[in-house]
Formats: C-alpha cells, structure tokens, sequence
C-alpha cells in the first residue's frame, strides 16, 4: 500500500470512531442551532426491609399477688389448688429510650418493620430458644404470642395466641401497601406464659431465653 492509501486508511479509521463511541447516548446530531442529544439515567435500588425491637419483658413471679384458695384467677401466684390452668402475664416492660410513638400496651413489645416494596405481603417468622440453663419447670415454647390490634393496624402477627416454636415459625403477615415507607411500622405483639396445669414445677431461680422474629417481603 503506497503512502497515500495507508493516509486515506488512517483518515477513514479516525472518522469512524465518533460514531461507535456516541452509540451508547442519544447519538451525534449536527446542524443549525439548537440541537439535542440525550442520556440514560438508570437507577439501582435492592428490596430490602428491616426489623428492630425494642422492649424486653420479664415475669417476676414475686410480684404476682397470692392466689384465692378456691378460685382460679390469672396472674395468682402460687397457682391456687384449685386451678387446672393459669395465664401469667409479663409484669415488667423495659423499652428503649427515644422510641418514636407512645410506650406500647401492656404485656407488649414494640416492633417496627420497615420494607421499601408496595406491593405484595411481608412474612413474619419468629421462634423462641432453650433456657439459658437449667430449667423453671416449663417450656420456653410455653410462651405464647398474640398481635395487640389496638396498635397493629398492619394485623402482623397471630389474631388468637399462639406457642411459640423452636425453630422460625410464620406468625402473620402483613400488606406491604399498609406498611409505611418511612418512618418505620409498628407492629406491637402481646406475650403471655400458659400453663396448661397446676401440676407444674416453679423451680427457684431466673431464667432468661430468646425470642427472636425475622421478616421477608414476598
């Protein structure tokens, strides 16, 4: 190829280029005054959601009231011989300081949940772990669970109570459209211990365990 091929090679090659590297955008537009040529903005943004609770709970069964000795009434402790069943409440709420909202009922944690997705449900799971040692003479999964409607307008969580398993166990769900964006939902569950028998042991000491909740948007 002389000189003058290879020149007009090149200049063909140079020429060219423009044309491939404007393909991504609105392309090259020339004439008179004005001209217009665009850009795609293109945005990002995962499914996520999040929990975070906020109160803990304690039964102190010290601070329960004596029992009527031919009555059965919840909260009497120690069980009266009369009673073949018993509901014990917590009596003890610890929340944290500067959560958004009034304190939650009674027997109640505070729950708020948060998923960046408006359509769909988000799944409630939740699950209760061993003593931290020993035992007090029930189960943990004698704890039961139940939505406080009062404050759940979301209706996450079990209408009726319900035991806690061992292992993530769906207690509810909730319409993603119900849930706010920000700030974040709350969603306050009652707790109580059912004791399906007098019979029980009350061994002394404090024993602590875990109840853990987990949610996922569908």
């Amino acid at each position: 190829m002389n000189r003058t091929l290879k020149l007009l090679a090149l200049s063909t090659l140079v020429l060219a280029l423009p044309t491939g590297l404007l393909a991504a955008g609105g392309g090259l537009h020339v004439g008179a005054s004005p001209q217009q040529s665009t850009t795609t903005l293109t945005v990002t943004i995962p499914g996520v959601v999040g929990i975070d609770i906020e109160t803990d709970l304690t039964w102190d069964f010290s601070s329960y009231p004596a029992p009527s000795p031919t009555t059965c009434a919840d909260d009497a402790f120690p069980p009266s011989p009369a009673c073949t069943s018993i509901n014990y409440y917590p009596n003890q709420e610890t929340t944290t300081a500067g959560t958004p909202g009034a304190a939650p009922s009674d027997n109640a944690i505070y729950m708020s949940l948060f998923c960046n997705k408006n359509t769909g449900t988000i799944d409630v799971q939740a699950m209760v772990g061993a003593w931290n040692s020993g035992t007090p003479g029930f189960n943990t999964t004698d704890f039961q669970i139940q939505r406080d409607s009062a404050n759940n307008a979301q209706n996450v969580g079990p209408a009726t109570w319900t035991n806690l398993a061992s292992a993530l166990t769906t207690i509810g769900a909730g319409n993603l459209n119900t849930l706010g964006k920000f700030p974040w939902t709350r969603a306050d569950q009652l707790f109580r211990i059912y004791l399906p028998s007098a019979g029980i042991t009350f061994n002394e000491g404090t024993y602590t365990t875990t109840a853990t909740f987990q949610i996922s948007k569908a």
